[in-house]
């Protein structure tokens, strides 16, 4: 007799080996996540299995994504974890907070309303955490690519700086044709992402070789196979330990030669009862309790136990580690299932499911409950219950932030609404609310082609010209994203009259709430009829207590008043609403980064870092929040870097820089910016490069990313390649739309033209920098000017122009050093000073200019800005003013005290992996502080930089 499960696991010493080496890195308090990947069938699962059983003294946690013809469960795995680590640790695994920030995922325990996705990720990574501080936390995530995408995102941050001994291992199938290609591109980004991660190992299974075959097959018969019989299996098996195991079982019966056909013999071995309970458990997979299989089935207690015995007997289920229910010994077995049972008895067992459920409350956690309970009915040919299971589980998507399966639920009651209207307006919703709420979720959960789509279908349906404005502005909607505004205006312009009217025509509700304010955002800045919109709508939204409503046309109103030239009058209204008490959601963490962006383009940088404070105190964990938490960092740091609180720029945005989603965002454009304001070079200008050329949507936009390679140029002293790049910048169709971001392009442009023309003048190129300059001048005097920056921008061009064209510029630099000085610009004033004093110098004030110059030195050194220290020592050493250290002495002034633990090693001939290794940071990191420190000792290479630093007696 063939027994299911080889007793021994073999050709995997390898595999194992590498398993308890990274226990063994976790042990030590380094995160580690291990992805063990494979072709289905291939002892993924066995092998994680035999690295658990060897794990004594870890707490083995286990969680199953699960596949649904619907879509993911969101939160699925992790509410398997939960039930799993309080079947181990009793109901007291869990202190009361943790169950309150956890509750919608807690069989029999009530939530209190409040939760959403962010409070779900923080009290799952801080729960992980507690438990790794005091032991080996091992979680296993099997079948990661069934798993939504909210555990996909846990195990991402978790493997990025958990703290504590944390083991993650995951079990990735690498060859499932059934799965789309969207889904294809989007599992292969994001393994490719945690592939990157200094903590990730890959373990990838193969297939055994013929000896294994061998060992395998001896372990699972008593009695040797006859020759002709192992030879069988061992060809058509093809080195698959589940298809070597079926074969071994059916003893090489001929026809069996594919894993589907070894999957169907099982199958027809069973009985009818038998069939019925493994036909009812594959569309139930994830939730196969006893109680609700008992349920499902209805059969007599004695008639249940045979088929249990049956199904459990012919190796297709088995009781899973808690004993409270069953599981499929392979995946392989439950698609075979799956595929096996007819369309009319599919429908009956979905409803049975359904009605499960909802009679046996409590038994499973209430949002993955109330998410299989729409996912059922909607396979159960029942158009009312499928209408009102999907209303009631749209709180749960949302809480889960699984904005897709959020959205198929909303699209799935528009499809329905003509046959369940009663039953949707019976629990307070309209047409009009579930069309809203559909195109607000579509628009950030699908990619731009899908969501034209889903906006084509609804059209289709559209049941009154509200519903068609409505979804017509939602397209308008994406024209900017692909740089066609010039084509939105003028489209709007034309149709917003009929829009208005339509709209106008039925009283406030969330649909004509959201169409209104975004037809607002169509008229020019400064058109009082959009302002009167935006003032209707948020009473109307106040008045219906539609937060969301509220909050967006908050936000429209904010981006109009900044483009009017009024920063400061966005900036008092934000204030005043944020004051109120507000549900936190991503819309209002939206505003928060409004309001302190409004500030800072104002130059109130203090107020600005006070609300950036606020706001990201509101935030229990930056990981939990990713993208929306990038607005907040990004903007903060734009005035970090203004006030020369450069360590906080590079600490906040290295730390959360991880979770903020792929591609270039403005928050790694300030990290460029500080790394150009301290060596004067990019660290990776290919980053930038490929963002520019392949923009990534939500990214930076270009006239950002062509700033930072535009300066970096520069500093290589290539201002051909400069003026190429700022060519974009120059030619934007709305320059005042984007005063804020061409504000600082100007002032940089123009620095570096002055610096040219004073330090290093060619007859040759200037034409072309008179012409340049011509361009700056232009573009400088159609922006707008707010507030105390913008007084500090104008008189900063006029200064350096001046200095351009050689005229006499004293008055100007002492006038930008003030405005600079006013709004507390530290760096900036220090550059105005270099200015200041090649203007006192010329005035023959040298006294004056050799403090000016050493007021900007010891600036230089205290911010760590190598570029600017040289550009000082130049200057007093061509006045002869110079009274301090010279060269690299100068140079070690503004080295930090971790680079200075770099140079000192670099000095010896270490390499970057020995620095690293010997300083406890990454290969990567040691080479960017070996870059910095070439760059500010002004060496070309390692080996002068070491030679420079024992000159200069610096080691």
């Amino acid at each position: 007799m063939a027994r299911n499960r080889s007793q021994v696991m073999v050709g995997r010493d390898e595999e194992i080996s590498r398993l308890l080496d990274a226990a063994d890195r976790a042990r030590s308090g380094d995160p580690v996540l291990v992805l063990v990947t494979g072709e289905a069938g291939i002892g993924k699962s066995r092998l994680v299995r035999e690295l658990t059983d060897r794990l004594d003294d870890a707490l083995v946690l286990v969680g199953h994504g699960v596949d649904l013809s619907s879509g993911d469960l969101p939160f699925g795995p992790v509410a398997d974890t939960l039930r799993d680590l309080r079947r181990k640790r009793g109901a007291d695994a869990l202190g009361a907070g943790e169950q309150r920030a956890l509750a919608p995922l807690l069989p029999g325990v009530a939530d209190d309303g409040t939760s959403d996705r962010a409070r779900l990720m923080s009290g799952v990574i801080a729960l992980v955490e507690r438990l790794a501080a005091d032991e080996l936390v091992c979680w296993v995530v099997e079948d990661l690519h069934w798993a939504d995408a909210a555990t996909r995102d846990l195990v991402s941050i978790l493997a990025r700086g958990s703290g504590g001994r944390l083991l993650l291992v995951t079990t990735v199938r690498t060859d499932d044709p059934a799965v789309p290609a969207v889904r294809v591109a989007e599992l292969t980004a994001y393994v490719d992402g945690l592939v990157r991660l200094p903590a990730t190992e890959v373990v990838r299974v193969d297939r055994l070789g013929d000896d294994d075959v061998r060992r395998q097959l001896a372990s699972l018969v008593d009695e040797p196979l006859p020759v002709d019989v192992a030879r069988k299996i061992i060809d058509v098996g093809d080195g698959i330990p589940f298809v070597v195991e079926e074969l071994a079982a059916a003893r090489g019966r001929s026809g069996l030669s594919t894993v589907e056909s070894v999957a169907g013999a099982r199958l027809g071995s069973l009985s009818g009862s038998g069939r019925r309970l493994v036909e009812a458990a594959a569309l139930g997979d994830g939730h196969l309790h006893h109680v609700l299989l008992e349920t499902v089935l209805d059969l007599p207690a004695e008639e249940l136990d045979e088929a249990v015995l049956d199904a459990i007997s012919a190796g297709i289920l088995e009781e899973d580690r808690g004993g409270d229910g069953f599981r499929f010994r392979h995946a392989l077995l439950r698609d075979a299932a799956d595929r096996s049972i007819p369309p009319v008895a599919r429908r009956g067992w979905h409803r049975r499911w359904a009605q499960a459920i909802r009679d046996h409350a409590g038994l499973i956690a209430t949002d993955p409950a109330l998410l299989a309970s729409a996912h059922h009915w909607a396979q159960a040919d029942d158009p009312e219950e499928a209408a009102v299971a999907a209303a009631a589980a749209t709180g749960a998507a949302a809480r889960a932030g699984a904005a897709r399966v959020e959205l198929d639920l909303w699209a799935r009651m528009l499809e329905l609404w003509p046959r369940a209207t009663e039953s949707l307006e019976a629990m307070g919703l309209t047409r009009h609310d579930v069309l809203a709420e559909a195109i607000q979720v579509g628009y950030g959960a699908l990619e731009t082609g899908e969501y034209i789509a889903r906006l084509d279908g609804w059209a289709a349906t559209a049941q009154d010209e509200a519903e068609t404005a409505a979804i017509e502005l939602a397209r308008l909607s994406l024209l900017p994203a692909k740089g066609d505004l010039p084509s939105m205006q003028a489209l709007s312009t034309e149709l917003r009259d009929e829009w208005l009217v339509a709209l106008r025509s039925i009283a406030p509700d969330r649909l004509t709430i959201d169409a209104i304010a975004a037809i607002a955002s169509f008229y020019a800045a400064d058109d009082p009829v959009a302002d009167a919109l935006l003032e209707d709508m948020t009473a109307a939204a106040e008045e219906l207590g539609y937060e969301h409503g509220l909050v967006n046309a908050w936000a429209i109103w904010s981006w109009r008043m900044a483009a009017r030239g009024d920063p400061a009058g966005a900036s008092d209204g934000l204030e005043r609403f944020l004051r109120r008490p507000v549900a936190m959601s991503y819309g209002v963490w939206r505003l928060d980064g409004n309001l302190v962006y409004c500030l800072a383009i104002q130059g109130r940088h203090r107020e600005a870092l006070a609300a950036a404070e606020r706001a990201m105190a509101r935030v229990a964990d930056p990981r939990s929040v990713g993208p929306a938490f990038e607005h907040i960092v990004e903007n903060a740091c734009y005035s970090w870097l203004r006030t020369g609180e450069w360590e906080r720029v590079r600490e906040l945005i290295t730390t959360s820089r991880p979770f903020w989603g792929p591609g270039v965002t403005l928050g790694e454009v300030r990290l460029g910016e500080l790394q150009l304001l301290t060596t004067g070079r990019l660290d990776d200008p290919e980053v930038f490069r490929h963002d520019l050329a392949h923009p990534t949507p939500g990214g930076s936009d270009a006239v950002s990313l062509c700033y930072l390679l535009a300066v970096h140029a520069a500093h290589q002293g290539d201002l051909t390649e400069m003026r190429r790049l700022l060519a974009e910048p120059w030619s934007h169709p709305d320059p005042v739309g984007f005063t804020d971001r061409l504000w600082p392009i100007v002032v940089s442009a123009i620095r570096v033209e002055a610096d040219a023309a004073v330090r290093s003048p060619d007859p040759a190129d200037r034409p072309a920098a008179e012409e340049h300059v011509a361009t700056i001048e232009a573009i400088a005097a159609r922006l707008q000017r707010w507030g105390g920056l913008g007084e500090a921008w104008s008189v900063e061009v006029d200064a350096q122009v001046a200095r351009f064209r050689g005229e006499e510029a004293l008055s100007l630099f002492e006038g930008a050093v003030a405005a600079w000085e006013r709004i507390d610009h530290v760096h900036d004033a220090a550059v105005a000073r270099v200015g200041l004093a090649e203007a006192q110098l010329a005035a023959g004030e040298r006294d004056a200019a050799r403090r000016t110059g050493q007021e900007a030195a010891a600036v230089a050194r205290r911010l760590g800005a190598a570029p600017l220290a040289a550009q000082v020592e130049e200057l007093l050493r061509l006045g002869r003013l110079a009274s301090g250290p010279r060269g690299a002495e100068a140079a070690a002034g503004v080295l930090t005290a971790r680079e200075t633990e770099v140079l000192a090693l670099l000095s010896e001939g270490r390499t970057n992996e020995q620095i690293a290794g010997e300083l406890f940071m990454s290969p990567k990191t040691a080479s960017v502080h070996v870059s910095r420190i070439i760059a500010k000792l002004g060496a070309a290479n390692r080996t002068e930089a070491a030679a420079i630093a024992r000159r200069a007696n610096l080691v």
